[in-house]
């Protein structure tokens, strides 16, 4: 007959699986978060508050949440926050405010404009430029903006090259739209396609520059066919 097997306290049982499950529960917690990691995830609040503000075109509303956010608690607007509140202001040609952003990122030390920032910067000084101090000089900073991308090491779209080439054009600058150009081909890398082409063909065109037309047919399109 076997000997009977020895008792094991209860206590101890319960106390080796609580310990058990305490480390198993340790290891599946997450990390805590950083400084960095709690502003990125405020900005990300923030900015869908932001967002929605400024679909339904309630500017106040938006401004109001960031500047009690800023005071509150130290949480600046995100890149994209200033862009959906500049994207407001171009929506609703409202010059003043489209500067009033262009400063607020200019002067933010934490803000780090990027490819749609210069793009909306380019398309709302050609948008308000009768409103921003007469078209000449909105088409000169519009062009300084793609020169600072360029600096930034940031590529701007095709489509803002496209405006900024028609602008010249309209204007009647054909130096400054050949510039255009070239500034997009050989120092960003970009390859011009058809539209900027023939928008400079058609340019030329009204103006009765036949031999400018035929220019840039022979010597700028061809050679990319």
């Amino acid at each position: 007959e076997l000997p009977p097997s020895p008792s094991v306290p209860a206590s101890s049982s319960s106390s080796s699986s609580s310990a058990s499950s305490s480390k198993e529960a340790g290891a599946s917690r997450p990390p805590p978060l950083g400084v960095d990691d709690l502003m990125h995830q405020a900005q990300i609040a923030v900015g869908t508050v932001i967002m929605c503000y400024c679909a339904a075109g309630q500017l106040g509303s938006a401004y109001s949440v960031s500047n009690r956010m800023r005071a509150d608690c130290g949480v600046t607007p995100s890149i994209n926050s200033y862009n959906m509140l500049l994207a407001t202001h171009i929506r609703f040609s409202d010059s003043s405010g489209f500067r009033l952003i262009q400063r607020a990122v200019a002067e933010d030390p934490l803000a780090r404009p990027d490819e749609s920032h210069y793009n909306l910067l380019v398309h709302g000084l050609l948008k308000l430029s009768h409103q921003l101090g007469g078209k000449p000089s909105a088409l000169k900073e519009a062009a300084a903006v793609c020169t600072q991308a360029d600096l930034a090491g940031v590529r701007m779209s095709q489509q803002a090259y496209t405006a900024l080439l028609n602008a010249h054009i309209r204007s009647g600058d054909d130096d400054a739209a050949t510039q255009v150009v070239y500034d997009m081909s050989l120092s960003l890398g970009v390859r011009p396609d058809e539209v900027m082409y023939g928008t400079m063909v058609k340019g030329a065109v009204k103006k009765g520059d036949w031999d400018g037309a035929f220019h840039v047919s022979t010597n700028w399109v061809a050679p990319c066919w």
